[in-house]
């Protein structure tokens, strides 16, 4: 017999090793290292999140998956929307049918209840068995995912060699003071973005104050010639957090 209930914080350590067994397949298998806290990666996204876990009879942990919720922007509008993550069963034919029912089962209630009518994830192009199960029409796979759009996601190792100038813009290192205006930047640019986060000021102060490591004082600042901001980035280091193992 198998049982799904929701995680709680005791379920830390079981989680982290269920992870660490079942890679993402694909071309180059990979996984995410996330001690020693498994759900410090959802705290840094939203306070709303919530995690659930399959157990056969024993108590050993057969699958997992972690749903974060957040106020979102599509079409410029903003709303509740949820980002399904961390998909994984140990292979078990019978359990994958009652996942997908289960999974069913909590969309509809993010919609009746909280109004969620869009939810996103994000998959390995050549992992086939994750696009068969999410995207595949029939009645086993009633999750109805559509595809959207593929992405690459690159890393980039560099350092500074000279600094580069332009009269134009002026880049300096954010304070305290350029919070507000960095807020709104961010906000702006986001609305334009397909799922993009709403930066109010209450959030904007809860990722400065959430994320480990993390502060205003990260940010860089490109402003023009009439001082408003053009730009920005705030390099970051998720080792804490989290760490891509091939």
């Amino acid at each position: 017999m198998t049982r799904i209930r929701p995680a709680t914080a005791s379920d830390n350590e079981r989680l982290l090793a269920f992870q660490t067994r079942y890679a993402m397949l694909g071309g180059m298998p990979l996984r995410f290292d996330r001690s020693p806290d498994y759900f410090a990666l959802h705290r840094c996204h939203s306070n709303d999140y919530r995690t659930w876990l399959a157990e056969d009879s024993a108590g050993h942990v057969k699958g997992m998956a972690s749903m974060v919720v957040r106020d979102g922007y599509l079409a410029g509008e903003k709303q509740r929307i949820a980002y399904l993550g961390d998909l994984r069963i140990a292979p078990d034919r019978e359990l994958a049918r009652t996942w997908v029912d289960y999974v069913v089962d909590r969309l509809a209630d993010l919609a009746r209840h909280e109004d969620v009518q869009h939810t996103y994830c994000c998959v390995i192009r050549d992992n086939r068995i994750a696009t068969q199960s999410l995207f595949r029409t029939g009645k086993r796979t009633r999750l109805g995912f559509r595809h959207w759009r593929g992405y690459s996601n690159v890393s980039i190792y560099a350092r500074r060699i000279a600094a580069r100038r332009a009269d134009s813009v002026r880049i300096t290192n954010a304070s305290a003071t350029d919070a507000d205006a960095l807020r709104a930047f961010l906000d702006q640019e986001s609305r334009s973005q397909p799922f993009g986060c709403v930066f109010t000021a209450d959030e904007f102060t809860r990722r400065l104050n959430a994320w480990p490591d993390f502060g205003i004082e990260r940010f860089l600042v490109a402003r023009n010639a009439q001082g408003r901001i053009v730009g920005c980035v705030a390099p970051w280091d998720a080792g804490r957090i989290k760490r891509i193992v091939l």
